[in-house]
């Protein structure tokens, strides 16, 4: 399974404790943009972490489920440092 996970978190400190909470399953790729690759598990602990992190009448939230085969195409810098490279995605490691 593949999840974009997004994120806009109003109050500092929930936004650092959920980006480190984040970053124990899944890639960060942007500011506030995770990509977890992972089982139905991994997803579910995830999702449960983030949830009683934020405060759900102030932050905003969300997974997107990436389909198996879908175009993914990542333009300007990298996500990635150079050298670092995803075995399913290997462009993610690449810039335009």
């Amino acid at each position: 399974m593949h999840f974009i996970i997004a994120y806009d978190v109003t109050s500092l400190s929930r936004l650092q404790r959920l980006h480190k909470a984040l970053c124990e399953y899944a890639l960060p790729i942007q500011k506030s943009v995770f990509l977890l690759m992972g089982s139905e598990a991994q997803f579910a602990k995830c999702r449960q972490k983030a949830e009683q992190i934020i405060d759900s009448s102030k932050d905003d939230l969300r997974f997107y489920a990436l389909p198996e085969r879908g175009i993914k195409i990542a333009l300007g810098q990298a996500p990635l440092p150079d050298g670092i490279y995803l075995s399913e995605f290997p462009e993610l490691s690449q810039s335009c």
